[in-house]
């Protein structure tokens, strides 16, 4: 059993197994290999010369807590139907967390089509979004006094734009602990694979200063990918935007950050149904590059579950903002890899772990000073390639 990344004469059985385990079109597979494929996120599981296995690992620029570093999103976890039930895939995905973590990777995420698959391997919730749908005709028809200007973006327009973009973006995110930092390299991605899928995006400007943009998709109904702005006034203008589409498409989705408020830009927010939708999950994975990029003021030690990566497993003291691997089993507290990822991530509290039982307190005094630093934050991440 042999594992490696892709030579270039491996490209056309990764675009092979794509086609034959994902149900994506072909179009969106023709962009993927086109644009995002490389040989050196290929991950394979070879054996008697034959692919049994693989997984891509495509780097994003994430940012946390002020950090910007590369992160592995882990995607396209596959195996043919003839090699299938034969432990490949465990195989190949804990060789993957392995060699992130001797590589110093802190963390990694991905987008599970079954949570109880990846749990088994570390992985927790660690981003929520929300979903909304909604009328049309229910949006407000407001007259806000603004003199606005509208430009659509398109591949030909792109390089004037981009900057606005990213301008806007980057206002929204302030309030976000862990975001993707997206640079001129992977606005060209993004909006390539956008367009590619029929997509729709447009700026909106008050005196030739970026106030907001939307990005949206006209099928049975609009789905909206995103919609963020700089000014209150504008996201109000932007929904009306969204309005008169409502003779052809009378109802639209939207996709937002969660504890984003959505509903109250509409007057009666009964009209709204918006809900919570676990997203992506995440795992630490060199617990010790992990603790480099967060700076707390108390000392505390804590034990450790993970039954992937070694390294990970046992008792740890964090002392003078210094992380080491201790040999006593006295700690303020245990916890598993998973939870310990929501914990640091600040997806879930203290308080949340105690009540669904992810957390055994054994120093009640300094978890009730861990309280005070550990808290929920936010999280975004609606990047997925």
């Amino acid at each position: 059993m042999i594992f490696r990344y892709a030579n270039d004469d491996d490209k056309k059985m990764a675009r092979t197994i794509w086609k034959e385990c994902f149900i994506d079109s072909e179009n969106e597979i023709n962009f993927y290999f086109n644009n995002i494929y490389k040989n050196s996120s290929f991950l394979i599981l070879e054996k008697d010369k034959k692919i049994k296995a693989s997984l891509h690992e495509n780097y994003y620029k994430i940012n946390y807590n002020n950090f910007n570093i590369d992160i592995p999103y882990i995607v396209g976890v596959a195996v043919l139907p003839e090699d299938r039930l034969k432990g490949y895939m465990k195989n190949l995905l804990t060789f993957s967390l392995k060699n992130m973590s001797n590589n110093r990777v802190p963390f990694t995420y991905l987008s599970p089509i079954n949570p109880e698959i990846y749990r088994k391997f570390g992985f927790e919730y660690i981003v929520d979004i929300q979903e909304g749908e909604f009328f049309n005709e229910h949006i407000k028809n407001i007259n806000c006094g603004v003199d606005f200007q509208i430009i659509k973006v398109t591949e030909e327009n792109f390089n004037d734009y981009y900057c606005h973009l990213d301008k806007i973006y980057s206002f929204n995110m302030k309030s976000q602990n862990l975001y993707v930092s997206r640079d001129k390299n992977y606005y060209t991605n993004w909006l390539g694979e956008i367009f590619n899928d029929g997509g729709n995006l447009y700026i909106f400007y008050e005196n030739s200063i970026p106030k907001g943009y939307t990005i949206f998709y006209l099928d049975e109904k609009i789905t909206i990918r995103e919609l963020f702005t700089v000014d209150f006034k504008f996201y109000n203008i932007i929904l009306n935007f969204i309005r008169t589409f409502k003779e052809y498409y009378p109802k639209s989705s939207i996709r937002v950050p969660k504890n984003s408020n959505f509903q109250h830009y509409f007057t009666n927010q009964k009209l709204v149904k918006i809900y919570n939708k676990n997203f992506l999950m995440g795992r630490i994975t060199n617990i010790f590059s992990f603790f480099d990029l967060i700076k707390l003021d108390i000392d505390f030690s804590f034990k450790v579950y993970d039954n992937i990566i070694d390294t990970n497993n046992g008792c740890f003291s964090y002392n003078n903002g210094k992380l080491t691997k201790t040999d006593t089993n006295h700690c303020d507290f245990e916890i598993n890899i998973g939870d310990l990822t929501q914990l640091l991530l600040g997806y879930f509290d203290i308080h949340d772990l105690e009540i669904l039982g992810k957390i055994k307190i054994n120093n009640w005094n300094i978890i009730e000073k861990l309280r005070l630093t550990l808290t929920k934050k936010n999280n975004y991440i609606l990047d997925y390639q």
